[in-house]
């Protein structure tokens, strides 16, 4: 499977963020991975739906996660890590959401919290989460 999402979240990363040297840019890929990871669970999960082998199930993105892991995973033989990666984008992308403050810092993008917890995104930990979803979508 080739998401289209996740050719942009890599471009992104390799083109267009070097050329700028702009973190806020680092978002922006992790925005195109989740949806990556959305699409192609939303795959799977439709295919599976039409042939009667699961129930209806959420559209939200938890929705489809839980419906995923109680129906499809095993059978897929879905690393519980891939979840885990999964959760860490969900959480960082609705922090980044929700916070008053964000910043540069060096090569890193980082969201402060109401509590100022910092929440660093860095070019290293973005390529980690390229290289698990390509992974993750190519298994499905």
């Amino acid at each position: 499977m080739n998401s289209r999402k996740l050719t942009i979240a890599e471009h992104l990363f390799t083109q267009t963020y070097p050329a700028l040297d702009d973190p806020k840019i680092l978002i922006s890929v992790l925005q195109n991975l989740h949806g990556a990871i959305e699409d192609a669970i939303t795959e799977k999960l439709e295919h599976a739906r039409e042939n009667k082998h699961i129930p209806a199930y959420s559209t939200t993105f938890n929705g489809k996660v839980t419906a995923f892991k109680i129906h499809l995973a095993r059978d897929l033989k879905i690393n519980p890590v891939d979840f885990m990666m999964i959760g860490e984008l969900q959480e960082l992308l609705q922090q980044q959401k929700q916070a008053p403050t964000e910043f540069r810092r060096k090569t890193d993008f980082i969201i402060a919290d109401n509590d100022f917890h910092l929440h660093q995104i860095s070019p290293e930990k973005t390529k980690t989460y390229i290289e698990r979803t390509k992974s993750f979508v190519s298994r499905l």
